[in-house]
């Protein structure tokens, strides 16, 4: 019954509470790719039991069923269901009259994309704007059906905007404002981030920022900064750290002064050079004007006269025996005083290097 693309959907029988109630607008919110489309039935009906394999059933005991195929229950509502309304996000009912409604959701996709649907709302008792009309409009003629759903227009504008302003709070609540807004939401606060950041980090920034503004400034607020942008503590030198220490000129660190700080960034915390610009900024933003910011990003590697410290980004290996070219070795790596010349002799004869005697000697 349904094609390999298709999806069906009932909803639950949502309740009014009331008998011959009349339902009045559906509004949902749909994506639909091209090709694709969203088919809305609805059917409206109070509690009138019927006979259904011979038992007496209430249509929504009958929807609700597990048991009972989807044929069947397309072959009971068949009659039932209204007129279908293919991709329309805000639609008028038409009599739909009844306690109970259910909506049938027909969902039609192509081989790369889905048709979805976010939300679905339904509107059961709304103000009627025939009434703030003069007298003259709100008669019972055949009129009254065509001029109900013109006002619904303008309606539909007021309603959403009337939503929006009932609903501003949440636009003040970090869980719930993504995007613009949630940076928007972070820029009363002051903070500032990394562009690439995702919203649920941006909200974990928001939801920290009390505790970090308590060291904001500090060298442990630097620190702390550092490692939630991240994910890892930096090494932070100020001149009282080094002031009389043996230093080379042309070092980096020689340049730290009172006035400066330097940030060594772990080589783990592997960035782009547009990210470590808004770090700095990010940083520059958070300390006193007067103090001039370094960051030197540590390699992986050890390379001489540059950024090597042990135990950050180089380390002793444990011993090992010193090989050449893969097949030869030697066994020790300290040689004592007495068998030194002996050892040496017999290591370069091991070698076979096809030298003479004299040769050899002269290397001894």
């Amino acid at each position: 019954m349904l094609g390999e693309n298709e999806s069906l959907y009932y909803s639950r029988c949502f309740d009014s509470h009331e008998e011959a109630k009349e339902w009045q607008r559906i509004m949902m919110d749909i994506d639909v790719p091209k090709g694709s489309q969203v088919e809305i039935k609805y059917c409206a009906f109070d509690e009138e039991p019927f006979m259904f394999k011979d038992e007496w059933v209430s249509l929504e005991q009958v929807l609700h069923n597990h048991s009972i195929s989807l044929k069947e229950k397309e072959v009971l509502m068949e009659e039932r269901w209204s007129e279908a309304i293919v991709n329309v996000k805000d639609t008028l009912l038409r009599g739909a009259i009844g306690r109970y409604l259910v909506v049938r959701i027909r969902m039609i996709g192509t081989k790369q994309f889905s048709p979805l649907v976010k939300r679905l709302r339904i509107y059961y008792e709304t103000i009627d704007y025939r009434n703030m009309l003069p007298e003259i409009y709100q008669g019972d003629h055949d009129s009254n059906g065509f001029l109900k759903r013109y006002l619904s227009i303008f309606e539909t504008m007021l309603m959403g905007m009337e939503e929006e302003i009932d609903n501003m709070s949440r636009h003040f609540d970090r869980s719930f404002v993504k995007g613009d807004w949630l940076k928007w939401l972070a820029s009363w606060l002051k903070l500032q981030f990394i562009e690439n950041w995702p919203d649920e980090k941006i909200r974990k920034f928001i939801e920290w920022a009390p505790t970090y503004y308590k060291r904001r400034g500090t060298k442990q607020g630097i620190e702390e900064l550092i490692e939630f942008c991240l994910g890892e503590k930096p090494i932070i030198i100020e001149y009282d750290q080094i002031k009389g220490s043996a230093i080379k000129p042309n070092s980096i660190m020689a340049s730290v002064d009172q006035w400066s700080v330097l940030i060594l960034l772990r080589h783990t915390s592997v960035l782009s050079d547009d990210e470590l610009q808004q770090l700095k900024a990010l940083i520059k933003d958070e300390v006193p004007a007067y103090l001039k910011i370094m960051i030197v990003p540590l390699n992986a590697l050890v390379f001489l006269d540059q950024h090597t410290y042990l135990g950050i980004n180089a380390k002793l290996s444990d011993h090992r025996r010193m090989e050449l070219d893969g097949k030869q070795m030697m066994i020790q790596n300290t040689l004592k005083e007495n068998s030194y010349y002996e050892l040496q002799r017999q290591w370069i004869n091991d070698l076979d290097l096809g030298l003479g005697e004299e040769v050899r000697d002269e290397h001894l």
